[in-house]
């Protein structure tokens, strides 16, 4: 589920083997009426029953950033993560969500991994908005990351060597734009308050 500024956008896929197969989709504006109201109008137009969703989360203050620490135990990883986003937070701390993913590491090789902190209110907002529409989101991802995953999941995993390469999901406010070599290398994530609507207005 995405919702946008001025869209709402559901996909329904499922998995068979090697294949992601699109079984639903629908787009309708999210401008003039409550929003979980359209998204459940629109949910229903697109003939969508399951309740499970993902959602993403896109705004110029979010921060996405890989890490990477030498081996050390497990908590004093998870204090070096939590220094890392103390000093990357430009808000108050209580106002921000944070979470980290590690990737798998052989023995005894350096511990890499992504950093993100969002905005508690742009989060809460996305997730009041699909859970009023019924829905129950069981992923919250940051949008750039999102995009980051659908393309190496459809795209980037068949190429025998992974290409550095740059995505861009232009919106009608935000633009996300990521820079990233194969499904575990993060070069460059950035939301830019610039869209579209700047872009065709001439601003």
């Amino acid at each position: 589920v995405d919702i946008g500024s001025t869209a709402l956008k559901v996909v329904e896929i499922s998995q068979e083997e090697d294949k992601v197969i699109l079984r639903r989709c629908g787009v309708a504006s999210a401008e003039g009426e409550d929003t979980a109201e359209l998204l459940k109008k629109l949910l229903d137009l697109s003939g969508i029953t399951t309740t499970n969703v993902a959602i993403a989360v896109s705004s110029s203050d979010v921060i996405a950033k890989p890490f990477e620490y030498p081996p050390m135990p497990g908590k004093e990883l998870l204090k070096a993560i939590r220094l890392e986003a103390e000093q990357e937070v430009t808000h108050g701390k209580s106002d921000m969500a944070v979470d980290w993913h590690a990737f798998p590491s052989n023995g005894g090789e350096a511990t890499r991994g992504l950093l993100a902190v969002v905005p508690k209110n742009t989060m809460n907002r996305h997730l009041e908005i699909a859970k009023k529409a019924g829905l129950r989101p069981v992923i919250a991802d940051v949008a750039g990351l999102a995009l980051w995953n659908a393309y190496w999941t459809l795209l980037g995993s068949k190429e025998t060597a992974p290409k550095t390469v740059l995505l861009m999901n232009v919106g009608a406010k935000t633009t996300n734009l990521i820079i990233a070599k194969g499904p575990d290398t993060l070069i460059l994530s950035r939301d830019f308050n610039l869209g579209a609507k700047a872009l065709t207005e001439g601003h």
